[in-house]
């Protein structure tokens, strides 16, 4: 897990390519320059979050740099807003996918902590995506909610409460009430 001045840094990368990923036919863009890291919408939503929730933790300059990177964004948002909101729902399918497989492959075996830390970022950027199509107004379609909370009740049904799963330097920007999946681990 990265800090939060490589999550700046990653934002940054994120923002400069945003355009022509948004216009892109693909979920997964090229590559950006860290850690074979891809560029999507849900990475970069999760990275504003909590960028966002801890501000105050960024010196003078990081702020500056942040801010200059959502206003970015922002102005992205403005001009290219349909292609945000496309692009925020095929994502949000295309990860319920991929938590569902996740939580299939995990339950199929005996729960692995390391296994479930590693997937669990899936369920962070599904969290990330509803929040921008909710945002957007009417575009949030309710079986994807449905789908979501059918998949929240299978891993609650085998649910153990306990620490915070991130660094503790993140855990201000997930209050447990309603990031729970973060707090515990699967049994």
């Amino acid at each position: 897990m990265s800090t939060l001045s490589d999550d700046l840094e990653i934002l940054e990368q994120m923002t400069t390519g945003m355009r022509d990923y948004l216009s892109s036919g693909s979920i997964y863009s090229k590559k950006i320059d860290r850690e074979l890291m891809y560029l999507t919408l849900g990475g970069y939503l999760l990275r504003r979050h909590r960028l966002a929730a801890l501000r105050d933790r960024l010196d003078a300059g990081q702020q500056a740099r942040l801010s200059a990177a959502l206003e970015k964004f922002e102005l992205l948002q403005r001009v290219q807003g349909g292609d945000v909101a496309r692009k925020a729902l095929q994502e949000l399918q295309a990860r319920l996918r991929e938590w569902e497989q996740a939580l299939t492959e995990l339950f199929d075996g005996r729960p692995s902590l390391a296994i479930y830390r590693n997937d669990v970022e899936k369920r962070a950027m599904i969290e990330a995506l509803v929040a921008e199509l909710e945002q957007a107004g009417n575009l949030l379609k309710p079986e994807l909610l449905s789908r979501r909370d059918r998949l929240d009740q299978r891993l609650r049904s085998r649910w153990q409460a306990g620490e915070f799963l991130w660094p503790a330097n993140y855990q201000a920007a997930y209050p447990p009430e309603t990031f729970w999946w973060l707090y515990g681990e699967p049994v």
